[in-house]
């Protein structure tokens, strides 16, 4: 089976984090998320992969190259335009064709069982089935109303939830059937906006499945941070690296100081330094070559690799971009900082 991952987009959405990083490439537990997604993919079978490219692709090229390394076989889209969603995909009509296929974002985080989602498309006999998670707060995404048959016959545009018909929500998450592509004309276009009230309007056989499964979107920090602390928490199922000790998982050539003090679920990368009485309180997510010194607290945070928290200092609910510094004796709270402490942020929309 084949599929797509949209990873074109710019990720504006998680900057400060991405100014220097394609959304793909942002790390969950260590990994960058379409890891993730192709570990997943693989698992269901898909193992001839596309991916539309256009901000910085050459992050993701160089580390995924062909894909063997997954078991997949990658091949590249590079848009040196943005074409939308749907039109990306129909660059690919020649690789996508000649069978139903997945389309999935390149910032999803799931565990979907993608089998038995592309089962019931192709039991209902669809031109497109749309994947659907429940969600209390609908303001933050498309709202799907579907009728007994499981047909979709409304959409709404992130309403307010005393507003909402309905708490099933797109998940970006798409199976079509190769007729999809009578539907979707050459150049720039947009499923949402686009291809799928045409659809909709055409009573063609558009379909929504509810899909049993963690999903979120880390388009945005406060999204990205939730993503993070449900990995570790086990609400998600993913590849987690290194070796499981206690209430951590340490990567190689980590060293932590023997009266260090971890209260996990903690992520420890490779090359990591934790310094004497440290503290660990997590969910905390470490990345590659860290250091933490002596006597410093880190609580509730994703560090990116080679952040250096000096003595004494508090890092809690936040997230470090790469070589990000906090001061010997210094606090820092719920912000957002990125690589090198380029720029700074509050980090809003994070549960509590």
């Amino acid at each position: 089976m084949r599929a797509m991952i949209l990873a074109a987009g710019g990720g504006t959405r998680l900057h400060p984090l991405t100014y220097q990083i394609p959304k793909p490439m942002v790390p969950i537990a260590n990994v960058p998320v379409m890891e993730h997604i192709i570990r997943l993919l693989a698992r269901h079978g898909f193992q001839e992969i596309a991916v539309n490219l256009h901000y910085l692709p050459q992050y993701i090229t160089d580390y995924f190259g062909d894909g063997s390394s997954l078991g997949v076989r990658l091949h590249y889209s590079r848009e040196e335009e943005l074409m939308g969603t749907a039109g990306g995909v129909r660059k690919l009509r020649d690789f996508l064709q000649d069978d139903d296929f997945l389309i999935i974002g390149g910032d999803d985080l799931t565990d979907f069982d993608l089998s038995a989602m592309m089962a019931h498309h192709k039991k209902a006999g669809a031109l497109a089935t749309i994947g659907l998670t429940e969600a209390e707060d609908t303001t933050q995404y498309g709202v799907v109303v579907l009728d007994s048959q499981d047909r979709i016959t409304r959409f709404q545009e992130k309403p307010k939830p005393e507003e909402a018909l309905s708490h099933l929500v797109n998940t970006g998450v798409y199976f079509f059937s190769p007729r999809i592509f009578d539907w979707i004309p050459a150049g720039v276009y947009d499923f949402g906006r686009q291809l799928f009230p045409r659809i909709l309007e055409e009573h063609q056989p558009f379909f929504g499945v509810r899909a049993p499964g963690y999903w979120c979107d880390i388009g945005n920090p406060g999204e990205y941070w939730r993503a993070s602390m449900d990995a570790l928490e086990g609400r998600v199922q993913l590849h987690m690296p290194g070796d499981r000790r206690n209430q951590a998982w340490v990567e190689d050539d980590a060293q932590v100081a023997d009266d260090a003090h971890i209260s996990g679920p903690v992520v420890i990368g490779r090359g990591v330094v934790v310094g004497r009485d440290a503290r660990l309180e997590g969910p905390v997510i470490l990345g590659h070559d860290v250091k933490v010194g002596p006597s410093a607290t880190v609580s509730r945070s994703v560090l990116w690799r080679q952040v250096d928290v000096g003595q004494n200092a508090t890092v809690s609910r936040s997230l470090l971009g790469e070589r990000a510094r906090v001061e010997p004796g210094h606090r820092v709270t719920d912000r957002v900082v990125g690589t090198e402490n380029e720029a700074e942020t509050h980090l809003v929309g994070a549960p509590a």
